[in-house]
């Protein structure tokens, strides 16, 4: 059939500082933050053993990324997706689709199949196994856009950027606001994603 593949998809944690850390005060016998604990253990994740925020991110060959959350990196990739309500959006705005395919997202295996996301096929032939060592081949590119992130904003290179349970704890807002400024810098100067060295895939313009 008709490859119907648009966009790769991937949830990914960011360390915080550990929430809630330390005395209030500077002085001998300065009390603890009240619930630090409950805190620190909303937002831990046994499996990086870290302290951190998760988004679910979808790319497309274009070099533009579509953010949902943060949350706690607690959560599983499938809590994302039921969250984000991604698959309910990719039938929606295909809803009318005038050459009637139905495109759909790649994901790994941490995801659940649903009607408009897919995983690597089962390897019952040859075919299957080059289909899915290809795609798999091409999803790295959201890693190359996590890279980018990381290169371009400043905030996003260290943990200790990002604070949680304090007088202002912008850290969710601090990456939401890092990719939409990341998507307008891969408009105006293009990604390696887009490059035709990956899929050769203008980006598009601001307005």
């Amino acid at each position: 059939g008709r490859f119907n593949i648009i966009g790769f998809v991937d949830g990914s944690i960011f360390e915080v500082n550990t929430p809630g850390s330390g005395p209030m005060g500077d002085w001998v016998d300065a009390p603890r933050r009240p619930n630090a604990f409950e805190v620190q253990y909303s937002v831990y994740t046994r499996w990086k053993r870290l302290h951190g925020i998760k988004v679910l991110t979808v790319i497309f060959p274009n070099g533009i990324s579509m953010v949902f959350g943060p949350g706690s990196a607690r959560r599983h990739d499938g809590y994302f997706t039921a969250m984000s309500q991604l698959d309910e959006r990719m039938q929606n705005i295909q809803e009318n689709n005038p050459d009637g395919v139905l495109y759909r997202l790649f994901a790994d295996s941490a995801f659940p199949w649903s009607v408009c996301i897919t995983k690597a096929l089962p390897p019952d032939d040859h075919l299957a196994v080059l289909t899915n060592f290809r795609l798999r081949c091409s999803r790295i590119a959201i890693e190359w856009s996590y890279g980018m992130l990381s290169n371009i904003m400043r905030v996003c290179r260290t943990f200790d950027q990002f604070t949680l349970y304090r007088t202002h704890p912008y850290a969710y807002e601090q990456l939401r606001v890092s990719f939409l400024l990341l998507n307008c810098y891969v408009c105006f100067h293009g990604s390696e994603i887009s490059s035709i060295h990956k899929f050769g895939v203008k980006p598009p313009s601001v307005e």
